[in-house]
């Protein structure tokens, strides 16, 4: 199976809405040198363990965050890379439908503790890359880089860029639970990706920090 399934109860009680910040479930953090997904099937949200390569997820699930224990320390002038390939017939959507085709990949870091909520203090735990080469479109084909600098241009939760809050960046660096890649459409982050007709394998070929 695509997914080790795992109970998303806390998070999904921190829509309900309200100004309680609910506590930090407990993630699922895959071995060193492996991938989970934090994404989404028949509306749920899921996360677990995905193999590598990974059937691209059909509508309506999604593929929405990948990650994996950073491979190395993460600081401000470093430098993340990814070579991917995407190989199929498939016709990549975006899954939320406030967002823009076409499908776009950028990278994320996420600090160990967060609840999801982003409501306070969480608004600063999942840091996206989103400017100038951080954020590409998907490409089906082979060795396809993504590469981006981490620096103080990397935005919050709700857009905030780090140099505003420049603390709050250095201790997600400092305690990151997970480095990865989002898949979303041009405006939204991670909101996740599906094929819309056909099939596609991604496969990560490497991911480097350094």
């Amino acid at each position: 199976m695509r997914f080790i399934f795992l109970a998303f109860a806390v998070v999904l009680a921190s829509c309900s809405g309200g100004n309680s910040q609910p506590a930090a479930p407990s993630f699922y953090q895959p071995p060193k040198g492996q991938w989970a997904d934090s994404g989404t099937s028949t509306g749920s949200e899921i996360v677990g363990a995905i193999s590598n390569p990974f059937q691209i997820a059909a509508r309506p699930s999604s593929n929405n965050m990948l990650y994996a224990q950073p491979p190395a320390p993460l600081a401000i002038g470093k430098t993340i890379t990814l070579d991917y390939s995407i190989n199929g017939n498939a016709t990549l959507g975006v899954a939320d439908p406030k967002d823009i085709p076409p499908a776009t990949i950028d990278f994320f870091i996420w600090e160990r503790g967060d609840n999801l909520s982003g409501v306070g203090q969480y608004e600063f735990y999942r840091w996206f890359a989103r400017s100038g080469t951080c954020k590409r479109n998907l490409v089906i084909g082979d060795h396809n880089i993504v590469s981006c600098k981490i620096d103080l241009t990397w935005i919050s939760v709700f857009g905030k860029p780090a140099s505003s809050n420049p603390q709050a960046f250095q201790q997600a660096l400092s305690n990151a639970f997970a480095v990865g890649f989002g898949l979303g459409g041009q405006y939204f982050a991670a909101h996740g990706v599906w094929t819309a007709s056909g099939s596609a394998t991604f496969k990560i070929n490497s991911f480097t920090v350094q």
